[in-house]
């Protein structure tokens, strides 16, 4: 349960050594602060687990590590904190020096989301400072508290808990590994949790050990009869499903427990979301709107759970759902991620965009009956790659939007693309060159590690419209972790 009160600390735990050679290690904070630390009416926190608040003005939250600069060998030092809010505006958190107050830099934590984490580079002027002082923590932007997860309760993943990382070992492509097989990849519910979900269970034919995560995963939002989560602005929402992005966990729960009754919940949902023509859309702000998204968290889930639970209906509805997106998103140059029904387009060729149509794609098709419609959707699938494959660059990689080299590099577009490309071909469903790509793409990805397998150089969540896209913003969001197991599965 969180924790209530003033002046709470946290022991720190030893370091955690997450390498063999020149080791990483993860150093955990003793966390202090003097101000009030109680959640306001109706709001909730993932999990209970233990969180602190960092007031909107004010008071400051205290960092310190008991250890001596000189008993440690580090070449880069990082401070982590974890967002425990649905942030919906932007935000910046001034990192100072405890005692002297000097000032090392700011947090920029503009609309994060539940478990993501932010890092920040301690210059070498300030290493030894911080070892010998500590760090306060004030927020400096933004209207709202911002709740930061703190750890010390036997349940929060010490990478999602305030600490510094000493990184020395350069080698870390395959850290990501043990970041996603693990809770240290838990994301929020819906499409992250979704990506992570997916991502852990095509592991488990190279890994057998996945096989339990997969099932930890689940039961951190699913009990025998139930389903609870944070949903919007940090509000706790049990057995109600709040968006067309929220269905990809239920399939996922489907191959584990086909008879938890959430996955009726599921179905019955879809079922009032969909048109006359079975094409199932978003709303907003009273419009009808239609994404790529739903390729991968509509059109996918219910084309497992039509076959796992002999429903053609929902296999109707899956294949309405892609086509409408191919129909209507989908041109020889561009890709829109949305359109507000029937003709306003938006975020043209947007990364994230077209992976969440690729990979919905790939994932649906193989499901799917022989039908005219399934030979016009492949068919589409093939023009819509060789457009992306026309625009990768020489490192592997992608632009934010894939077309506009303004925008710069982003992992997640990239990461994700290349999980289509290879799953695609281990379907049939896209030729050799896509192999080829996806393999680029993989060797491409390595300077974006950090020391401890997470990836950085990711776009942020899409809270803040288009201009939060293309503004250079980059973050690590973990969801990212499932498009690369999907990848390594195949590749």
């Amino acid at each position: 349960m969180a924790l209530f009160g003033i002046g709470l600390s946290t022991v720190p735990s030893n370091l955690f050594a997450i390498g063999k050679k020149n080791k990483n290690k993860w150093l955990l904070a003793t966390i202090t602060y003097t101000h009030i630390n109680t959640l306001p009416i109706n709001k909730s926190i993932p999990f209970d687990w233990n969180y602190v608040e960092i007031p909107a003005e004010g008071e400051s939250v205290k960092l310190n590590w008991s250890i001596n600069l000189n008993q440690i060998n580090v070449k880069n030092l990082f401070m982590r904190i974890t967002s425990a809010t649905d942030i919906r505006e932007e935000v910046e958190v001034s990192v100072t020096l405890a005692k002297s107050r000097k000032h090392i830099s700011n947090v920029k934590m503009d609309f994060g989301h539940y478990f993501q984490p932010f890092q920040l580079l301690i210059p070498p002027e300030f290493k030894q400072q911080v070892f010998s002082e500590g760090v306060s923590l004030t927020k400096t932007k933004g209207e709202q508290p911002l709740w930061i997860f703190i750890g010390n309760d036997n349940k929060t993943p010490e990478i999602l808990s305030p600490h510094l990382l000493l990184a020395n070992n350069l080698d870390n492509h395959n850290q990501w590994k043990k970041r996603l097989l693990s809770l240290d990849s838990i994301q929020t519910f819906g499409w992250m949790e979704g990506c992570v979900l997916d991502g852990i269970y095509d592991t488990i034919k190279k890994n057998r050990e996945a096989s339990n995560v997969f099932i930890t995963h689940l039961n951190k939002y699913f009990d025998q009869s139930n389903f609870i989560y944070e949903g919007y602005n940090n509000e706790r929402l049990e057995n109600k499903i709040n968006s067309v992005e929220s269905l990809l966990p239920f399939a996922m729960l489907a191959k584990a427990n086909p008879n938890h009754p959430a996955i009726k919940n599921a179905i019955d949902y879809c079922i009032l979301q969909a048109d006359e023509n079975g094409n199932i859309t978003d709303e907003k702000n009273g419009n009808k709107v239609a994404k790529t998204e739903e390729c991968y968290t509509v059109s996918y889930p219910l084309a497992m759970l039509s076959k796992q639970y002999n429903r053609p209906e929902l296999m109707n509805f899956s294949i309405a759902t892609l086509k409408y997106r191919f129909q209507f998103l989908e041109s020889e140059s561009q890709v829109y991620q949305r359109m507000i029904i029937p003709k306003d387009k938006y975020f043209g060729n947007w990364g994230r965009g077209i992976v969440w149509l690729l990979l919905g794609s790939v994932k649906t098709l193989p499901l799917l009956p022989e039908s005219e419609d399934k030979e016009w959707l492949k068919n589409e699938l093939v023009k819509t790659v060789n457009l992306v494959l026309s625009l990768q660059q020489e490192n592997g990689l992608w632009y934010c939007f894939i077309n506009d080299p303004k925008t710069g590099i982003e992992t997640s577009g990239s990461v994700g693309i290349a999980a289509a490309l290879a799953y695609g071909y281990s379907k049939g469903l896209l030729d050799k060159k896509s192999k080829i790509a996806a393999q680029k793409t993989y060797l491409g990805l390595s300077p974006y590690f950090t020391a401890d397998g997470l990836l950085t150089v990711t776009s942020q969540v899409n809270k803040g419209g288009e201009l939060l896209q293309r503004d250079g913003f980059r973050v690590i969001s973990n969801y990212t972790l499932g498009f690369l197991g999907i990848l390594e599965s195949v590749i």
